[in-house]
């Protein structure tokens, strides 16, 4: 299975120069925890709800005056459609992420793909993969392993 079959598509995102609040809302509204940042058709960055809840507590600034492009994480670990799953595992690993956005050799977002995402829709994938990847998230979040 590829990632083309277990990506989620379309993917929200935001521009760099949407404001924390309104990137909040878009996250509320489409149930998501991360945004693609997005500038000239070409993915730029990502931000996610962990991002924003750190910024807003460390800054003292309102949602409305920080801007995405103040706090989004780059340069962007990413795959394409055409890698497998376990590739896409493996790239989750090594970059202590739970999500990656999955571009075109444009660099254009075609989708995003989740830890979930592969968990619930790939049926060969082996359990070990997938609780390895956990593991070096919960490593990275200084979580107890």
């Amino acid at each position: 299975m590829t990632v083309k079959d277990a990506m989620t598509q379309p993917v929200q995102c935001c521009s760099p120069d949407t404001n924390l609040a309104a990137a909040v809302a878009l996250m509320w509204s489409n149930d998501c925890g991360a945004l693609p940042v997005v500038e000239a058709g070409r993915l730029a960055g990502i931000i996610t709800d962990r991002d924003i809840c750190i910024a807003l507590g460390t800054r003292g600034l309102p949602a409305q005056e920080l801007a995405v492009r103040d706090v989004e994480t780059t340069p962007v670990q990413t795959c394409s459609t055409q890698d497998s799953l376990h590739h896409a595992l493996q790239l989750m690993r090594q970059a202590q992420v739970r999500r990656l956005p999955v571009v075109d050799p444009a660099g254009r977002l075609s989708g995003i793909i989740t830890l979930s995402d592969i968990a619930i829709r790939d049926e060969k994938t082996t359990r070990g993969e997938v609780v390895s990847t956990i593991q070096a998230l919960r490593h990275h979040n200084g979580a107890a392993a």
